[in-house]
């Protein structure tokens, strides 16, 4: 019974011992499975760990060849630009040298134009002379267009920030174009907005190129009418500068294309009027690196209104609108009667706004009526009417009691209309008025005085400036040289040339010796031999500052226009730059600045 009982037992443990035995090797199965699955990952990892180093290893190659070929490409970028900045830079050097080149004997040919139609010319040879000096304009015109377009194309124009008076500025533009607009039997104006601050922070020398440049445009194309420029606030932070024209007006189809390069409103007017089409596109280019624009409206066979946009900045201390002496005119009535388009009207505007109660007729028939409804204190008249009807005005203006009569006048009309005395006339205006000699010319009215014929300051010609003066011309061109010694001598001055900067400089120490005459002015040509203009003016100015004499104006005279060559001679001690060809109405102001000359009736 107990074998038996130790069989069972031992049946027990083997049972046991192969259920052991058996879960045992399924936990070493499960183990070796696990570990297997571990391992089988772990590869799976490795290999994929192995394939993304190659991975990284082929991109990173191609990178590093990438890299060299940007830094190829980076460095045939450079060499290339590197070359076309020397393009450049000798492409600006070759304009410079022609620009130079090509003005030196264009300021003779224009200046010998003028002498001749200074001398007594049968009709014959005067049109000769005109027709040479025409086309010597033409050809300057274009000599600036060209350089003034490849400056632009190659980055170099650069604008400038200055304090600029806006209005004597917009008023010498349209005086500089009057000759022309008057020759042609057209009326050309401005109106000044009173609002409108006196100085503002612009480029002067670029906005009056394209003042210039838009109303010149008007006076070339315009036939009948006139042109009229009007200055005016475009909203809180701008300026408007808008130039109206009476002329054949623009084509809706062309009015976007002719501020292209080389593009005109049509064939016709190219063949007409010539020019190489590059004027508004510069004058639009100017304005937008200006931070402004120019905008065209323009009806066909109505005329064109351009409108210069740009941005108003103010120095802290012209915010202010103009400080002018502003006429008592309040309650005084005045009318003003010009057949023009703008004259007139731009008079009769700017008296409006110092409160004088105003009318504006534009045929003597209309005046008449005006005359005897209105009983007008002051009238002003455009001889433009004629004498025969002026007179009439003025007739019939005493009858009812008005008190001053006064005639505007251009150059071409003077001879014409006679004496203004003997047509019942007190005062008169030269057209085109500004807004200051209007307004100078009022302000000293009374209307119990006795009439007396004056010119208001500002509308006076230059008499003789120089007189009494010594000038030294330091030019080395004969033709030049003689230019403008016969201008001085025309302005009363006495010229003394010298041929190379260092004779000029010699002179102008010889000066300030005892027994020696001191000069009253310098005109100095830039490109001297022996001794550069720079470098003997500012050799002269340290004279001057060592034994502290008072400095003597100096002109610099140059073919070379470009802005640089400007801001070179203003850093040598020069006072003002004067562009060849010598032009005599830049001359003249240029002198009138800085001699402080009186002026004179003429």
């Amino acid at each position: 019974m107990l074998v038996a009982k130790n069989k069972k037992n031992s049946h027990k443990i083997s049972l046991v011992g192969v259920m052991f035995a058996v879960n045992s090797a399924g936990l070493a199965w499960a183990f070796a499975s696990i570990l297997g699955a571990v391992a089988i990952v772990a590869l799976a990892i490795c290999l994929w760990l192995i394939a993304d180093q190659r991975r990284q290893r082929a991109e990173l190659v191609a990178l590093e060849g990438e890299r060299a070929r940007l830094a190829d490409r980076l460095e045939r970028i450079g060499r290339a630009q590197a070359e076309v900045e020397a393009a450049n830079e000798a492409k600006s050097r070759f304009l410079a040298t022609v620009s130079h080149e090509i003005r030196t004997p264009l300021n003779g040919v224009l200046g010998m134009a003028d002498l001749m139609l200074d001398t007594r010319l049968d009709p014959e040879q005067a049109n000769y002379a005109r027709a040479i000096k025409t086309s010597g304009e033409a050809l300057l015109t274009l000599i600036e267009e060209i350089l003034d377009f490849s400056r632009i194309e190659a980055g170099k124009l650069t604008i400038a920030e200055e304090e600029v008076e806006i209005g004597p500025l917009l008023e010498g533009v349209v005086e500089l174009l009057a000759p022309r607009a008057q020759g042609k039997g057209l009326e050309i104006a401005a109106h000044l907005a009173s609002d409108v601050p006196a100085i503002i922070r612009a480029d002067g020398n670029r906005l009056r190129q394209i003042v210039t440049n838009l109303a010149g445009n008007g006076v070339k194309f315009t036939e009948r009418g006139g042109v009229g420029l009007t200055l005016a606030r475009q909203g809180e932070h701008g300026l408007a500068i808008r130039i109206a024209d009476t002329g054949p007006g623009i084509p809706e189809g062309r009015q976007e294309a002719i501020f292209a390069e080389f593009e005109q409103a049509d064939r016709e007017t190219a063949a007409c009027h010539g020019g190489t089409g590059l004027g508004l596109a510069i004058s639009r280019r100017l304005a937008r690196l200006m931070g402004g624009d120019i905008t065209l409206e323009s009806t066909e066979g109505q005329g064109s209104v351009f409108t210069l946009l740009l941005p108003l900045e103010t120095p802290q201390s012209a915010a202010s609108p103009r400080a002018e002496a502003v006429p008592e005119l309040a309650g005084r009535r005045v009318l003003v009667v010009s057949p023009g388009a703008f004259e007139g009207r731009f008079i009769a505007r700017t008296l409006a706004e110092v409160e004088a109660e105003t009318r504006h007729a534009t045929s003597p028939a209309e005046a008449l009526g005006t005359i005897r409804d209105f009983r007008p204190d002051l009238m002003m008249i455009d001889a433009a009417l004629g004498p025969e009807d002026a007179r009439a005005l003025v007739s019939a203006g005493n009858a009812v009691g008005c008190r001053r009569n006064l005639v505007l006048l251009s150059p071409f009309e003077r001879r014409a209309f006679g004496a203004p005395q003997a047509a019942g006339f007190d005062r008169y205006l030269v057209k085109p008025v500004r807004r200051r000699s209007l307004l100078a010319q009022l302000t000293d009215w009374e209307p119990g005085q006795p009439g007396r014929i004056t010119m208001a300051e500002g509308e006076t010609l230059l008499a003789e400036p120089l007189l009494g003066r010594r000038v030294l011309i330091a030019e080395d061109n004969d033709i030049n040289a003689l230019l403008a010694g016969r201008l001085v001598e025309r302005l009363g001055g006495k010229p003394i040339r010298a041929s190379t900067g260092r004779e000029a400089l010699d002179l102008l120490q010889a000066s300030i010796t005892p027994g020696g005459t001191p000069f009253d002015c310098v005109l100095f040509d830039v490109r001297m031999p022996e001794l550069d203009g720079l470098s003997a003016i500012a050799q002269w100015r340290a004279v001057e500052k060592r034994l502290k004499r008072q400095p003597v104006p100096a002109l610099a005279l140059t073919a070379n226009a470009f802005r640089e060559d400007r801001e070179a001679c203003l850093a040598a001690g020069f006072d003002a730059f004067l562009a060849k060809p010598l032009d005599r109405e830049p001359f003249l102001l240029a002198l009138d600045r800085l001699l402080k000359a009186p002026r004179a009736v003429a």
